[in-house]
């Protein structure tokens, strides 16, 4: 019997992932002349429990995903089973799974939930440029024979000819791609890290890999809420700090630079709209953050929006304890601005970083799927985490002063990499309160050990005290009676 190109993938693809799935969800095609369409063939389910756009309902041999946001849903039914005639014409699109003709990507952010799931070998087509990935092993997968393919205007009718069933993710309808070919994952439109990062589970209900997305996002979540109910500790039980830390997180911005118009000004945080993840972290880590809408140079591209002059900059973020500066032009900028910026507390107390600890780019292509390494590392900079319990090694933040740490990277990936399940780089958490109950307890033992010790040394000294009056009781009886 021949065995097609397409079977052998999709048995390399269950192999894959076997090591990290248990029996549950089927991997592959059923026969359709053994479907029981009385039996659930997704035992293992995803529900929102944080995010606010999305739903997924479950049925016996398919699931329906709704986007709220867009107000679009699809039906996404058992490979090897029909679609039910009840849910026919009330979907934007049908799709089997696990999807049978792979996935096509068009954000840098969505590398990392394919890569957490171990399906890059699914990723068919990237809307994009290769070059703008900063993932190690996609890099390297993207060079590799009949892997992805770099999806333009001239090649893309060829592409959904060769991959008719390949399902785009964007985050709302396109007219550039077949609706047919289309899922809508508005992943950045939620408003808060978890939220954010819960669609991950989405991405593995495409390919009936719900264990595994359920399992990495409760694993993140943990460390997450770790990291913040240690940095709660830290400042009001320890009282690590002598008062909150200020931050700003802003950069400097000159538009003819790269060819745009507008004036130059300072792009500072804004916590006034939505809950930004900055302002989320900070308010988790115990800091105040330097947030402000406040300025004389309007936005052309967004009515409402302000920036600030050098002058108002320096008089608004000189006094901040720390500096997260969000551009990748720190040296030229404080090179062009030396004087006023060595007045700032923070460059004064070598207080500044950028954001390409991991890359130039990785910030932006990994940072929502690592938001629990973010926050460790924002708790890290504002010196509420214990480093004694905790060791933890920025990934995302690069001290800037008195020297530059070197730009990093995500390493390497030989071809023998690609398929390996993927670890976290997140530092491994422990909660200080529970340790510092436990250290109390062994005080506590301790202390009783040594009052006992104590009161043994004592009831020793009064034994030895009244033997030895009892012997000069004795001693002056004889002496009297030799007298």
């Amino acid at each position: 019997m021949k065995i097609s190109q397409f079977t052998l993938a999709l048995a390399l693809f269950a192999c894959t992932i076997g090591n990290v799935v248990a029996e549950g969800n089927t991997l592959a095609c059923l026969n359709p002349d053994n479907v029981d369409y009385n039996k659930d063939y997704f035992p293992h389910k995803v529900q929102a429990t944080h995010s606010e756009l999305w739903d997924m309902k479950y049925f016996k041999t398919y699931k329906i995903f709704t986007n709220k946001k867009e107000n679009t849903s699809f039906l996404l039914y058992q490979c090897g089973t029909e679609i039910p005639a009840s849910e026919q014409g009330k979907h934007d699109g049908y799709h089997t799974v696990p999807l049978q003709d792979g996935i096509a990507l068009s954000s840098t952010s969505d590398i990392p939930h394919v890569e957490q799931l171990g399906i890059r070998r699914q990723v068919k087509g990237w809307f994009s440029y290769h070059s703008y990935i900063n993932s190690p092993c996609m890099s390297k997968l993207a060079e590799e024979p009949n892997s992805f393919i770099e999806v333009n205007a001239d090649n893309q009718d060829q592409f959904f000819i060769d991959h008719p069933n390949v399902l785009v993710v964007k985050d709302g309808p396109t007219d550039s791609i077949p609706a047919a070919n289309q899922i809508h994952l508005s992943t950045y439109k939620e408003e808060e890290s978890k939220d954010i990062y819960e669609w991950h589970k989405v991405y593995g209900a495409l390919f009936n890999l719900e264990k595994l997305a359920n399992k990495q996002f409760d694993d993140s979540a943990q460390r997450f809420d770790c990291a913040a109910d240690n940095a709660t500790f830290l400042a009001t039980k320890r009282r690590r700090l002598a008062a909150k830390p200020t931050i700003a997180w802003a950069y400097y911005s000159d538009p003819s630079s790269w060819g745009g118009s507008g004036e130059p000004h300072w792009d500072v945080g804004r916590c006034d709209e939505k809950n930004l993840y900055y302002c989320e972290f900070a308010n988790i880590c115990d800091a105040d953050i330097l947030h402000s809408n406040a300025g004389s140079i309007a936005n052309p591209w967004a009515a409402g929006d302000f920036h600030m002059t050098t002058e108002e900059f320096v008089a608004f973020s000189k006094d901040a304890d720390h500096w997260i500066y969000t551009g990748n032009n720190w040296n030229t900028v404080h090179d062009k601005f030396k004087t006023e910026l060595d007045t700032f507390k923070s460059v004064q107390n070598n207080e500044v970083y950028d954001t390409s600890k991991s890359g130039s780019g990785t910030w932006f292509e990994q940072r929502i799927a690592e938001y629990d390494v973010v926050l460790q590392d924002f708790c890290e900079v504002v010196g509420n985490n214990d480093d004694s319990k905790i060791p933890h090694q920025r990934m995302y933040f690069r001290k800037m002063l008195p020297t530059p740490e070197p730009v990093g990277d995500l390493g390497s990936c030989p071809s023998a990499y690609i398929d390996l399940p993927w670890e976290t780089r997140a530092s491994e958490c422990i909660y200080l309160k529970d340790d510092q109950k436990s250290e109390d307890k062994v005080s506590d033992e301790d202390h009783d050990s040594h009052e006992d010790h104590n009161h043994s040394k004592e009831s020793s000294s009064v034994r030895a005290g009244l033997a030895a009056t009892t012997i000069s009781a004795v001693g002056l009886t004889a002496a009297l009676i030799n007298l």
